[in-house]
């Protein structure tokens, strides 16, 4: 019986690695305003005192149980890593790298679902999900 190899994923042409790259920037960079703002108490454009942003902090959604640090930390430390992995692999990620990113898109599902039935709508964790969809 002949062995199989498994099929290598193909690097990133060009412009597919920049994209990635970028999408993975914009997540961190979003995830880390929202940890400047919970960590530094600075007011983010486009979130004041009251409302998605400030209502999304308080919820359940907004820190990690037991632990008490901001959510977006968890989300900023996931994009940095990833982006690290990314641009080392040049976008040919093995198959750890694909489950962590497995796990990260249903982790982001999963905090826009409960934004949604919660309410709590802020756009720099919309933004932040989205790119890490994307």
């Amino acid at each position: 019986m002949p062995q199989t190899t498994p099929t290598a994923i193909p690097r990133a042409s060009g412009v597919r690695l920049v994209m990635g790259a970028v999408l993975l920037l914009i997540g961190a960079g979003a995830s880390g305003m929202l940890v400047a703002s919970h960590l530094g108490g600075i007011g983010l454009p486009g979130c004041g005192a009251v409302g998605g942003c400030a209502d999304a902090s308080k919820s359940v959604l907004g820190s990690v149980p037991l632990v008490g640090l901001p959510t977006a930390s968890v989300g900023l430390a996931y994009f940095v890593a990833v982006l690290i992995g990314y641009l080392g692999a040049r976008g040919a990620p093995g198959a750890s790298a694909r489950w962590i990113a497995r796990v990260g898109a249903l982790a982001s599902i999963g905090f826009l679902v409960g934004s949604v039935v919660l309410k709590v709508l802020c756009w720099y964790c919309i933004v932040s999900h989205a790119a890490n969809l994307l």
